[in-house]
């Protein structure tokens, strides 16, 4: 995998502001996984016991070795002694301090987004064929989504598929709405939709809330989105090896 970021000599100082998205190539790591497992917590540890076949366990592992890694030059802190809790919602957080991240994965890579004193959402997904694809927009984009889809040729199709899947999914984790909110009721595929406040309309418990997006393009072959609930600068990439 070649990706476009750098990885720097330096931990960069994150300002407020910022966002630093870290991508973690998993198809390089070459620290043995028990190794990465003696950071974790004792309940991810059990978590990644309870994967039945090897390569999820070693995706998980790797992942949040990678996220206390970071999080842990960050705060100043070892990996293991970073206090990660979780919102009602399920979306893991520091218990403390101003720092905030999310995490995803996709493939052979994770992604890992932090921010200063904002909710922030990251996603990303390998580019790839969608069965179905027309059918799957019907049922969970919005119509004019749904436009620009039957618009795309057929090779580029699949990233714009993949495109519009990560925005949502980006906005969803920063709000912590996971599916709950119905994908259908925003539109993130026109290009006034980006790197500008745009507001989530209201839906049942959750009121309207404005959102800032940004694409992220970490290496060929994937898709991946970036989205905090106030305005940031856009996001500075980098990569983490393990």
């Amino acid at each position: 995998m070649q990706l476009n970021w750098p990885e720097p000599t330096d931990f960069p100082a994150l300002s407020g502001g910022e966002i630093h998205v870290w991508a973690v190539p998993l198809d390089a790591i070459v620290t043995p996984v028990p190794k990465l497992a003696a950071v974790l917590a004792p309940a991810e540890r059990e978590r990644a016991d309870r994967f039945a076949r090897d390569e999820p366990r070693r995706t998980f592992v790797a992942s949040r070795a990678a996220l206390r890694s970071i999080l842990g030059r960050y705060l100043g802190e070892s990996p293991r002694d970073v206090s990660i809790g979780y919102a009602a919602s399920g979306k893991p957080l520091l218990e403390s301090g101003d720092l905030c991240f999310n995490l995803a994965h996709s493939g052979q890579l994770t992604l890992i987004a932090v921010t200063r004193e904002d909710e922030i959402g990251v996603d990303v997904e390998r580019i790839r064929p969608i069965d179905q694809a027309h059918e799957i927009a019907a049922r969970n984009f919005h119509p004019a989504e749904r436009d620009t889809l039957r618009a795309a040729d057929a090779a580029s199709l699949p990233a714009t598929f993949m495109r519009c899947w990560t925005r949502k999914e980006a906005v969803l984790k920063a709000i912590g709405a996971g599916l709950g909110y119905p994908l259908d009721a925003f539109d993130v595929l026109t290009s006034q939709h980006l790197d500008q406040p745009i507001e989530l309309p209201k839906f049942e418990s959750f009121p309207p809330t404005r959102y800032d997006l940004h694409d992220v393009d970490p290496c060929t072959g994937y898709a991946a989105a970036v989205a905090t609930l106030q305005p940031r600068q856009p996001p500075l990439g980098f990569t983490y090896s393990l």
